[in-house]
Order: C-alpha cells, then sequence, then structure tokens
C-alpha cells in the first residue's frame, strides 16, 4: 500500500514539473495554487505540496500561510539543487516542517530547458495517514511498526512510543538498523532491542 502510494506521489509530482508557466504572472500564480491544491486533496497520503523557485523560496502552496517561505537553507532542498538529478524521486530524512510537524518530504527537481536547476516540487507525506498506513501491518497487540529513513532518522512507531522522535537515530554500531544496512539486503531477519526503545524484538 505504501509503495503504491509513493508511486502515485510521485507522478503527481512529475505532472507538475512539466508545462510550468511564468509564476510572476499573479494568473499564473493564483492558476498553480489552485493545481497544488487539487493535487493534494485528490491523492491519499499528502499533507502539503509546493512548488520552490531556484532560490528556495516557495512560489506556491496547496496550504495556506507557506507562500514566500525560504527553504534554501533545508538539507533537502540543498541536497536536490546540489545533484540536480530530473530523472530521480528524492526522499528526505525526516524533519519538523515550518508548521512544527514531523514527516519527510518527496520532490523532483524543476530544470529549464537547458538543464538548470529551476526549483522544485514538494509533497510533505502526511504522518497520520503514515502511522494508520504501517500500523496496519500489526495483526497482534504486542506488535509494533517503524518506519526510518536510510540516514537512521526515525519518522514513526506504530502504535507510538513515547519517544522523542527528533532525536532518533537508528544508524549506531550493532544496532539491528545498521546490521540490515550493512546486509545490503532488501528484507532481513534480526534479534535484539530496538535502539531507541531497549525493547527486545525479532
Amino acid at each position: 500500500m505504501l509503495e503504491r502510494q509513493l508511486i502515485a506521489i510521485d507522478g503527481g509530482l512529475r505532472d507538475v514539473t512539466t508545462g510550468i508557466p511564468d509564476l510572476s504572472d499573479p494568473r499564473d500564480a493564483t492558476d498553480m495554487q489552485a493545481r497544488l491544491k487539487a493535487l493534494d486533496s485528490a491523492i491519499a497520503g499528502t499533507r502539503t505540496i509546493a512548488m520552490v523557485d531556484e532560490s528556495g523560496r516557495i512560489l506556491a502552496a496547496s496550504r495556506n500561510g507557506l507562500l514566500g517561505i525560504d527553504v534554501s537553507g533545508l538539507p533537502y532542498f540543498m541536497n536536490a539543487r546540489r545533484s540536480n538529478r530530473a530523472d530521480a524521486l528524492y526522499v528526505s530524512p525526516p524533519n519538523r516542517t515550518s508548521l512544527g510537524v514531523w514527516s519527510l518530504n518527496v520532490l523532483r527537481v524543476i530544470q529549464r530547458d537547458d538543464g538548470a536547476f529551476a526549483g522544485a516540487v514538494v509533497a510533505t507525506l502526511d504522518p497520520n495517514w503514515l502511522a494508520e498506513t504501517v500500523g496496519a501491518i500489526n495483526y497482534a497487540d504486542d506488535m509494533w511498526t517503524g518506519l526510518a529513513h536510510t540516514t537512521g532518522g526515525l519518522l514513526l512507531l506504530a502504535p507510538q512510543v513515547n519517544i522523542s522522535l527528533d532525536a532518533a537515530n537508528l544508524a549506531q554500531p550493532g544496532t539491528m538498523f545498521s546490521k540490515h544496512m550493512a546486509s545490503g539486503q532488501l528484507e532481513t531477519l534480526n534479534r535484539g532491542a530496538v535502539a531507541v526503545t531497549d525493547q527486545p524484538i525479532a
């Protein structure tokens, strides 16, 4: 379910990156704002979709109150601007958004005709939707499921555990996460205690 929805979100971002009008024209900017709101409403799993220019300024967004915000210093934008790959879907480590929500961003870069970086279309995933989707895997009361980034950042645990997600980092020596990443495999089975909760798990 999660993979299918990420594919759908990626398709929506791809669509927005084609045929972008000159958003310096207020009428075009208004139309893009409406387009992003419609896309956000149509795709399950997104909290906000925004268009960012090459300098990192939000030009249009599906959520009010974000226009003009500067995201140029945020790692997800700096990484996309630095690598500037139109064929990649960027997935950021978990982060706290400008509205205070703990989530992650997926984005596609926008390029000019000559291939130069021109900005990005960014979707912030809905953490409540993610928790429901991931939690649906649990088939027993004593079971929980987590979702982490490849950097070790912990996005969520379902059901929720009383820990600080901002400070959680699974990429520590000897953790099951580190053993899994070192294996180079898509799927592994490990036994031990979870680094952030010290609870035994297999």
